[in-house]
């Protein structure tokens, strides 16, 4: 099987109650006061599109492992593109 893309979740409590212990390792605590979700949802939009994350890569597998993956695709490229993000209020 050959993966073409990622999916990722990201949940973040904004409130005042406790996160659900059975959530809390799955679900950020954020500030304990109302987000802007208009704001925030503006915010994501700058996040669309291709970027470069060398600041999030694992350097020491960059440097240790250079070349193309069977495929013939360079994967030690840290530019990747953000296709969408939608915020959805749970």
């Amino acid at each position: 099987i050959n993966a073409v893309g990622k999916r990722y979740s990201y949940r973040l409590a904004a409130s005042r109650d406790p996160v659900n212990p059975l959530e809390r390792l799955y679900r950020a605590s954020v500030a304990p006061k109302p987000l802007d979700l208009a704001k925030l949802d503006e915010a994501l939009r700058h996040f669309v599109g291709r970027h470069d994350f060398r600041a999030f890569a694992n350097n020491a597998r960059g440097r240790a492992y250079r070349g193309l993956d069977p495929g013939g695709v360079d994967d030690t490229s840290t530019e990747r593109e953000v296709f969408a993000i939608d915020l959805v209020e749970e």
